[in-house]
């Protein structure tokens, strides 16, 4: 059968490291890496609709929003790339593997640089220990409970199979582990939203201000359960 989005994958040198069994972490504002030439971005959620764009190996692309499971087996991603508006999305295949087709594999994989300074990200599994470096090694300081939210202070790393990242403590910054599965431990956190160009959707009405302050003039029209919108500067957090 013919290849999901993607052209030509054949002609391309195969990614030089091992796929892993589970699919990767993700959320918006993630950034991907695609690993194969000829990837075909579409206008839709389906890969009947129309073709927007081609991805080449090495290209990174922000997603926009989750991405979904289609009834085929295979695994869409909403993204968005420098050049286009992110008011637009374009769907790209993130995962073929569960699919019956000839290509069968993963068109993605996590860009080295995962996430960026002021993302908020939960912790989602156990009480995650704080450490004083990136090394797994390092002396711990501290330690966050399950439910507990952080704020990422610059770019994660790769250490020893384990995805480490720093949070903000006040005028220092500590290292935890955001996954550990290639290690053969749990996912600690969920990714919460991006510093800016997010995309919410309302969970309950809401009222729009004109500032920050919850004293600030409300703005019309309310905002109604169910509304998608985009933001458009940096959240912030009230004392």
């Amino acid at each position: 059968s013919e290849p999901p989005d993607v052209a030509s994958v054949d002609a391309v040198e195969p990614p030089s490291w091992s796929e892993p069994p589970w699919l990767p972490l993700g959320g918006p504002g993630f950034r991907w890496e695609a690993l194969w030439s000829g990837i075909r971005g579409k206008s839709g959620q389906g890969t009947d609709t129309e073709e927007v764009c081609l991805l080449n190996q090495g290209d990174v692309v922000v997603q926009a929003a989750n991405y979904v499971r289609l009834s085929n087996g295979l695994v869409r991603m909403p993204i968005r790339t420098i050049c286009e508006d992110f008011h637009r999305d374009i769907w790209v295949t993130l995962d073929a593997r569960g699919a019956d087709c000839a290509t069968g594999r993963l068109f993605f994989r996590q860009f080295a640089a995962l996430g960026s300074a002021n993302s908020l990200w939960r912790v989602c599994s156990a009480r995650v220990i704080i450490r004083n470096g990136p090394d797994l090694a390092s002396e711990s300081c501290d330690e966050i409970v399950p439910g507990a939210v952080v704020t990422q202070a610059f770019e994660c790393q790769w250490v020893d199979e384990c995805l480490r990242m720093p949070i903000k403590m006040g005028a220092t910054v500590g290292w935890v582990t955001v996954d550990a599965r290639l290690k053969g431990g749990p996912l600690f956190f969920e990714f919460l939203a991006p510093p800016t160009d997010g995309r919410w959707r309302a969970l309950k009405p809401a009222r729009p201000r004109a500032a920050s302050n919850l004293e600030s003039s409300v703005l019309l029209p309310n905002v109604k359960q169910g509304d998608i919108f985009f933001q458009n500067g940096p959240w912030k957090i009230l004392e």
